[in-house]
């Protein structure tokens, strides 16, 4: 049985007329109730089929309530309309690659920048998308490149730039871009996790590079500034576990989840920790 809620909209969007259908669904998503409008959506696509627009809402709300898989569908019939190519896209682009499906995130992101050549965030998409899944990154940074032509402040092109570069063992290189990201974010007000992200990178550069003392004070470093960084926490375990430093591994979790205290992750991880441990 429908909720009451659902059952008064999906009258009210029956009655009101071509024009009016998605305006109570608009209100309602911007109250945050997405859950409310699923069955409303389904039946306006019943109603309207085809209808871009109705399928990039529907595509967008089961995104937002973190169901990637039954968006794809609708974003996909949505992309089908020439007007809802690109901003159907995007989203799909997007979910695909921060889901690890970098095939699709590569698909879509291309077919947006057939039709919009210098779609800065299309461009970030595949960047991302090769350079994290080693597809391409020779592609990666043809990607990079053009973003920083279009816009060579972007914070967020570092990311695939550096990955790339470290895929391909470009270390000279990888040291300048590491340099130009710390420039970057000094002279900017970006996010502590994208801090955070170059922290934990160039960590991870010099474990790489076999300098265990220097990556050790780096880690140190990273941990004491962004305790609670999935950027920095996660990827600091390895190394002290490589080391066979376990105990150390449970202090940096305990201090996860001292600094935050909803992290469910980090309460997990250091569960399975302490009961291998007795």
């Amino acid at each position: 049985m429908l909720p009451m809620f659902a059952v008064i909209l999906s009258s009210a969007l029956l009655a009101c007329g071509p024009a009016d259908p998605l305006v109570a669904i608009r209100k309602t998503h911007a109250q945050g109730r997405l859950e409310e409008t699923i069955e409303p959506l389904r039946a306006l696509i019943k109603e309207r089929p085809g209808d871009a627009e109705v399928l990039f809402i529907y595509g967008r709300a089961l995104s937002n309530l973190g169901k990637p898989g039954l968006a794809e569908w609708s974003l996909r019939e949505a992309m089908k309309h020439p007007d809802w190519l690109v901003t159907a896209g995007l989203r799909l682009a997007a979910d695909s690659a921060r889901h690890g499906n970098y095939a699709s995130a590569v698909e879509v992101s291309s077919k947006v920048l057939d039709v919009e050549s210098e779609n800065i965030d299309a461009l970030l998409v595949r960047a991302s998308a090769y350079s994290h899944s080693r597809m391409n990154h020779e592609l990666a940074l043809v990607d990079v490149e053009r973003v920083l032509e279009l816009d060579p402040d972007n914070l967020l092109v570092m990311e695939p730039l550096i990955l790339s570069l470290i895929g391909l063992e470009r270390i000279d290189e990888l040291t300048e871009a590491l340099e130009e990201l710390g420039r970057k974010i000094e002279d900017s007000t970006p996010s502590s996790g994208s801090s955070a992200w170059l922290c934990a990178t160039n960590a991870i550069f010099a474990w790489d590079g076999d300098d265990i003392e220097l990556a050790n004070s780096r880690w140190d470093q990273c941990l004491e500034q962004y305790p609670a960084e999935p950027e920095v926490v996660w990827k600091a375990l390895p190394f002290y576990d490589s080391e066979m430093r376990y105990e150390r591994s449970i202090e940096i979790l305990r201090a996860a989840i001292e600094a935050n205290q909803e992290a469910r992750s980090y309460r997990m991880n250091l569960a399975v920790r302490l009961m291998n441990s007795d």
